[in-house]
């Protein structure tokens, strides 16, 4: 569960109402459920165990232990140079939004409005071919095209939905347009982009270097900052930038720390959410 919406495998399911109730969202959040994950070996039995458990509340035994299903608490961005699927990558780049805009003190207000923005950022990619999303080689000219237009294609979607605000819409058509206003789609305004459509641009940036791709491997953190850097100014707006790498540079002091600390004292990750 991810703000008001549900999200099964890497599919984020917007319209609540039609395929789930909200009642059935606030009562699992509500007992601190906010993920549910199946293993391969799941049976009925444990299956139906586990519904009557969801129905009334409460474990059948204080002792419980479900074999082949997880739930709890969703954790996010850490840092790590892992694969990173639509879903994961998605989740990525909203937490770090949210710490860039608690960072720079926008209001708790605007704090959830900016985090669906995020989240919702690369919706438009559902209308991309898998074979051309996850194509390990170079995209040719149609493919990339076809990739190209997901910002529009996002934005499409968003407009004929309710999120409560048009900052998710404007988020997905701004978010690959760079601060000089290169990039795509191409636009012939000269309006200043919105502050989460460049928040969420760099974070987007950082994350797709930090996280294996079919095309390549991930890069260290030596190599994302340095080809970052060069587009300062130009790619990235610059403040907001360097309140980026500030917060980079303190999740890398806590993780240094926490490597340091002696053996059974484990620190909380930097970034959370």
């Amino acid at each position: 569960m991810i703000g008001d919406h549900f999200v099964i495998g890497e599919s984020i399911y917007l319209e609540t109402n039609k395929f789930f109730p909200k009642k059935l969202l606030r009562e699992l959040r509500g007992r601190g459920i906010e993920k549910i994950s199946f293993k391969g070996g799941l049976t009925y039995g444990e299956l139906k165990q586990f519904i009557l458990f969801l129905a009334s509340g409460k474990e059948t035994s204080p002792n419980r232990k479900w074999e082949n299903i997880s739930y709890g608490i969703l954790a996010t961005f850490d840092g790590s140079s892992s694969s990173s699927g639509p879903l994961t990558h998605s989740l990525n780049v909203c937490s770090m939004v949210l710490a860039q805009a608690m960072r720079i003190g926008i209001q708790e207000s605007g704090i959830r409005e900016i985090g669906l923005s995020a989240l919702l950022h690369d919706v438009g990619k559902i209308q991309i071919p898998r074979e051309v999303l996850h194509k390990p080689g170079k995209l040719d000219a149609t493919e990339f095209a076809q990739v190209a237009g997901h910002s529009v294609a996002g934005a499409n979607i968003l407009r004929k939905i309710d999120c409560g605000s048009e900052l998710p819409m404007i988020v997905c058509f701004e978010h690959h347009i760079k601060y000089n206003f290169g990039g795509y789609p191409k636009v012939t305004y000269r309006i200043p982009l919105n502050i989460a459509s460049c928040m969420t641009q760099i974070a987007d940036v950082y994350d797709a270097l930090r996280t294996n791709r079919p095309y390549r491997k991930s890069l260290s953190l030596e190599s994302s900052i340095t080809i970052m850097r060069e587009g300062r100014g130009t790619e990235f707006e610059p403040v907001l930038f360097d309140n980026f790498m500030e917060i980079i540079a303190l999740a890398e002091s806590e993780k240094s720390e926490s490597d340091d600390e002696p053996s059974g004292i484990v620190s909380p990750p930097a970034l959370t959410v």
